[in-house]
């Protein structure tokens, strides 16, 4: 199993690549601030659960004449190795547990002047945005894409450039559409979208890191929860850290790999899964590994240097 950390060169300055989508009136600047996510990696299933916090400067576009104030809502196209087999939303205090589950397991001796332990996460569970619909193409690849870009132009978006999106579709992937929408009247102009779960078959644990690295110094937080164990020399050379190594900064190197102590929000989560599929229910117990990928993303240079011969690879040992 391969966990691929992905990123890419930004194709063009107007590009909207990797950003949010206004109707196709209106001129905008987005950022992600803060992305948050959790994947459950288990025989050829992954269930990938996606949240973020972003800034939107939208600005209108005064030679549309036919121009609508439609700022309450905004698409996010996200790449995915597969198909999805479904989706629904996500209660944010999944990342509150998992945080604090990976925090350290006995209080430091720490030195003055020296950064203090990570405090105890609260989430606030009310989101500016909500999901409120969602679309997935019936193709992969190329034809994914094209179905995607239908769907855009039916709804009054803008279209994706094809050179935008080329890693993607020359590797055979498949892209999900989520809509959010704010409280009528509202403006989308920043705040905290609702967590998204997804579900898909895939041959390995992936995530489209690169779709974000236009977004300057961007905070990520990825956890994975698998069956295997990973192989993380290479994390740190990509700007990255994991508490699967020892952490200075933190003084821990600790991995729980019992479903009940990793919070109510995640043991919820893995019951109605194994509900579901027998492949899960034997993994309740001591075959699970949780690893927790963190960091700041802020080496444009390093990022964009990327391509498809040096991703970032946490390779099954």
């Amino acid at each position: 199993m391969k966990f691929f950390i992905l990123s890419m060169l930004l194709m063009f300055t107007t590009s909207i690549f990797g950003k949010a989508l206004l109707k196709s009136n209106f001129e905008y600047d987005f950022k992600t601030k803060d992305l948050k996510v959790f994947q459950l990696y288990i025989v050829g299933n992954m269930e990938l659960v996606v949240g973020f916090d972003y800034n939107l400067k939208i600005k209108k576009n005064n030679k549309s004449k036919k121009a609508k104030k439609r700022t309450d809502e905004f698409m996010f196209v996200l790449p995915v190795p597969n198909t999805i087999t479904s989706w629904k939303t996500q209660k944010n205090t999944i990342f509150k547990d998992l945080y604090n589950s990976t925090l350290p397991e006995k209080m430091p001796n720490v030195k003055k002047k020296k950064k203090l332990p990570r405090k105890m996460r609260r989430i606030n569970n009310r989101f500016k945005v909500v999901v409120q619909n969602v679309f997935k193409p019936a193709q992969l690849g190329k034809k994914a894409f094209d179905e995607v870009n239908e769907y855009l132009k039916k709804n009054g978006y803008n279209e994706l450039s094809f050179n935008d999106y080329k890693y993607y579709i020359d590797r055979s992937w498949s892209f999900v559409v989520v809509k959010y929408v704010t409280k009528k009247g509202f403006i989308a102009k920043k705040g905290s979208v609702q967590p998204i779960y997804l579900s898909l078959e895939a041959d390995s644990a992936a995530f489209p890191l690169r779709i974000f690295k236009d977004s300057p110094k961007l905070k990520t937080d990825i956890y994975v929860l698998s069956s295997f164990d990973l192989e993380l020399k290479d994390v740190k050379n990509y700007g990255l850290k994991t508490i699967e190594q020892v952490d200075n900064e933190l003084s821990q190197s600790n991995r729980l790999t019992i479903i009940t102590e990793l919070g109510d929000s995640i043991v919820d989560f893995y019951d109605k899964i194994s509900a579901k599929n027998e492949i899960f229910k034997d993994m309740e117990n001591n075959n699970l590994r949780l690893f927790h990928v963190y960091g700041t993303l802020n080496d444009k240079n390093k990022i964009s240097s990327w391509d498809a011969s040096t991703d970032f690879l946490l390779e099954n040992k």
